[in-house]
């Protein structure tokens, strides 16, 4: 409180000096209280010595900016010279900063000059005479000993007087330096943790004990070198025994190079050792894929000639009839030179993933090209037998498969799978066996036998195709590995000139072999085929069978189905007596379709509100092919051609409508009736001919070209493409396949029908007087009309039916179909 007030005194005093008192209007209470607020604010503030040094900087910049080069030099200089010791110089110069104004204009470096030039020397010492100028310390009584008083130190007084003495109140403010600052910043202290510490400590002894290093010999540091690369333990590099990983000791010193060389030499002879510790660890994993062993096996061959070449390096330096210089740079090239290939070779077994079974071929594939490309040959002759090694062995699996369309191996590096061993037979070629495949759709083979792995999926199954056919392949009991590509020819060449790629070698020696593997295999089953199953024989019977080749038996079935539809309509539709009709008349109509079994199914449908044509429709004439063909055709009974021949049925059906009654007509029939019946009767007779005639040529003629084209096909998938091609072709030329088109065909039969029913009513009718009955023709009877209306109706689909058969003809090319066309349009015109 005394402090406050102090200050509350000389705030007071300080305002009424600055502001004059004589003006009673001036509100000094209030100017003093905002003061005492100021002050009490920041009574312990200090000056911000920083921002004071910035705005000096700024100032000399600023002079130098206005071209005050002079005052900037000045203000520099002068500000080199200030004293640092001083605790009161940011005040200082801030106070200085306050009082200058507008210094770029009205400051003037010649003024200085005034000034005194010696400045006296703060740090100079006070003489004893300065000191006792003004009061000798000679006079008497100066050493008398003083009254003591309130202010006195009392080192002198005694206890006695101490309490003899009135106690005397301070009224003086409690000082700053009495408040127990320390004791404060006490409680603030962490205390150390002693054991960090210690840590600490340790370390730095165990740096220190190092930094002292292992003084080596350079015959020593190469005899640890090949021991470690042999992969034996030693005292200068340390093995990881379960990685393989070597590192090298720290701190080793050789007298002949310096420290950062040799640590750049063992570190590269670390990594070198890592990498073929790595192979080596490799070599002895056990693996279950069979050319994995095989590629295992080769680069254990390897690493034995890279120990031989090791040894024969420590035989130098054992030599007693030779002088060598012991060099570990000249050890370092050697090894370098040594184990170059199987560091890369390392590098190869580590990278593949499982989901690359043939990732380590690949790898080994594409290092050998380019070694070879690059002209490493080193390298290259490393690489070669690894990777023949493995192709060999995967080559047997694949040897196996041509030449016995046997899936030994159920592996993820097999291309076959045997996907349904219990199918069924007559989809044993496209159900049994499948390739393999990647996501992205590539078979599952090394990447240099990709463009192979279709032809070598066929010539197998042909092999499978025939142990199914009952025929053992001629070269069952066959070592096959026998049967393997002959690499020699492969290495031969490119150690001869090298000037060929081995990539081109491959690929033709490869090539050759698949040949000469697969000659015989496709012959066979083609002689099975044709000879032993009857493949040609069931194609040429279809033609009598199911197109009317032989015209008079397809014309007994049909007049006797016609018959019993007539006459019997509900019970014509007895698929027992159908079948074995189709089997006395159509099945033995033909000598190659002698042993063919026929079945008719019928479908069930509302027989009673369809006209004839449209029951036949329900009709399905089926021939069970054997389960060899059906491999080919992919289906039990060829349903192109029972469409068709429901179509030679139908047209059937119509013509002997239209032959019915025809004789009948009665003499007293008007002329002008008759003539539209029989011009009616003509247009619709010959467009049911044509098509009869287009739907049986054509049909010879397709089968003629099946027979052929399946004699030159190569193998069972160019038989199935054949007769897929002929499949479809069929269907687009007899018009099965187009809907517009076949209703329009059926409808022109309907015709027929609906003009035989009309034409028997005519006939039908009652006689009567002629004049009675030409006056019923003159007004256009319901004979008359509904002839007329047939002859619009017949008119308009023939149209429509040479309009579309122009479309699908120049679209797709059909020479049958444009020839269909021009013959429809000469009935037409």
């Amino acid at each position: 409180m005394a402090h406050a007030a102090t200050i509350n005194q000389l705030t007071d005093n300080l305002v009424r000096s600055i502001v004059s008192s004589d003006h009673d209007s001036i509100p000094i209470d209030q100017i003093r209280e905002n003061a005492v607020k100021s002050l009490r604010s920041s009574s312990h503030a200090r000056t911000n010595q920083f921002d004071i040094h910035s705005r000096l900087i700024g100032l000399v910049e600023k002079f130098a900016v206005l071209n005050r080069d002079d005052l900037s030099e000045a203000l520099q200089f002068r500000l080199s010279l200030l004293p640092v010791e001083s605790k009161w110089l940011p005040e200082i110069l801030s106070l200085l900063l306050h009082l200058s104004e507008r210094p770029v204009e009205k400051a003037n470096v010649e003024t200085l000059d005034t000034l005194p030039h010696r400045i006296a020397d703060a740090s100079s010492t006070l003489a004893w005479e300065e000191l006792t100028a003004d009061a000798p310390i000679d006079h008497d009584g100066l050493w008398d000993d003083v009254e003591r008083g309130y202010h006195s130190s009392g080192d002198d007084a005694t206890v006695d007087e101490e309490h003899d003495s009135d106690a005397t109140t301070s009224t003086q403010a409690t000082s700053i330096a009495e408040y127990n600052v320390l004791a404060q910043a006490r409680s603030f202290i962490v205390p150390l943790d002693d054991s960090a510490l210690e840590e600490v400590k340790c370390l730095r002894e165990h740096m220190s004990e190092r930094s002292g290093g292992i003084a080596v010999s350079e015959l020593l540091l190469v005899r640890e070198t090949l021991l470690m690369l042999h992969g034996l333990p030693t005292s200068l590099f340390v093995m990881n025994n379960s990685t393989g990983g070597v590192t090298a000791a720290d701190g080793l010193q050789l007298q002949t190079s310096a420290g950062t060389t040799l640590r750049d030499i063992t570190m590269q002879f670390a990594a070198i050792g890592s990498a073929i510790n790595a192979l080596r660890l490799w070599v002895r994993t056990e693996q279950g894929v069979a050319y994995i062993q095989s590629c295992q096996a080769a680069t254990q061959v390897c690493l034995s000639r890279f120990g031989k070449q090791l040894a024969d390096l420590e035989q130098r330096y054992l030599s007693k009839t030779a002088d060598v210089v012991v060099s570990i740079v000249g050890v370092r090239s050697a090894v370098e030179r040594a184990a170059k290939p199987l560091v890369r070779l390392g590098r190869i077994v580590q990278t593949p993933s499982p989901q690359e079974p043939h990732g380590l071929l690949n790898g080994l594939y594409d290092a050998a090209c380019a070694s070879e490309l690059s002209g490493d040959l080193t390298t290259f002759t490393v690489l070669l037998p690894v990777f023949l090694a493995g192709l060999k062995t995967y080559l047997r699996s694949i040897s196996c498969w041509i030449m016995s369309g046997t899936c030994d191996t159920n592996d993820e590096t097999s291309l076959v799978i045997d996907r349904d061993p219990a199918c069924d037979l007559g989809n044993f070629w496209h159900d049994r066996y499948a390739m393999k495949t990647f996501a992205d759709g590539q078979p599952n083979v090394p990447i240099l036998l990709q463009p192979r792995a279709s032809r070598i999926f066929a010539l197998g199954k042909s092999q499978a195709f025939l142990k199914a056919l009952k025929t053992p392949p001629e070269d069952d009991g066959r070592d096959f590995s026998t049967v393997l590509p002959d690499f020699d020819s492969v290495v031969e060449p490119i150690k001869r000139t090298g000037l060929r790629p081995f990539a081109e070698i491959l690929e033709e020696t490869l090539s050759a072999w698949l040949i000469t593997t697969a000659e015989d295999s496709t012959p066979a089953l083609r002689r099975a085929l044709f000879d032993s199953h009857g493949l040609l024989k069931s194609y040429a019977s279809l033609t009598a069978i199911f197109c009317s080749e032989n015209g008079r038996a397809f014309q007994d079935f049909a007049e006797t189905v016609f018959w019993s539809m007539d006459h019997a309509p509900k019970a014509w539709r007895n698929e027992f007596l159908l079948s074995e009709l189709a089997n006395n008349t159509l099945s033995a109509s033909s000598p190659t379709a002698v042993d063919t079994t026929l079945s008719i199914r019928i479908v069930e449908a509302d027989a009673l509100a369809l006209s004839s044509i449209q029951q036949l429709q329900c009709l399905t004439l089926e021939t069970i092919l054997p389960w060899p063909v059906q491999n080919i055709t992919r289906a039990r009974s060829p349903t192109t051609y029972a469409k068709a021949f429901v179509l030679l049925l139908q047209i059937y059906r119509a013509k002997s409508l239209l032959r019915s009654h025809f004789f009948d007509l009665r003499p007293s029939e008007t002329p002008r009736a008759l003539t539209i019946a029989l011009g009616l009767r003509q247009r619709l007779s010959t467009t049911i001919e044509i098509l009869h005639a287009h739907i049986t040529t054509t049909s010879s003629i397709s089968n003629k070209l099946l027979l052929r084209e399946t004699q030159e096909a190569d193998d069972i998938d160019a038989m199935v493409a054949v007769w897929s091609k002929h499949d479809r072709q069929l269907e687009t030329s007899l018009l099965l396949s187009v809907r517009p088109l076949r209703e329009a065909v059926l409808t022109s039969l309907e015709l027929c029908e609906r003009f035989a029913n009309t034409w028997a009513r005519l006939v039908a009718s009652p006689p009567e007087d002629d004049e009675d009955n030409e006056q019923d023709i003159d007004s256009a009877g319901p004979p008359l009309e509904s002839f007329a209306l047939l002859e619009e109706e017949a008119n308009k689909q023939l149209s429509f039916l040479i309009a579309g058969l122009r479309g699908i003809s120049r679209a797709g090319g059909s020479t049958a179909l444009e020839m269909l066309a021009e013959r429809l349009e000469w009935i037409a015109q």
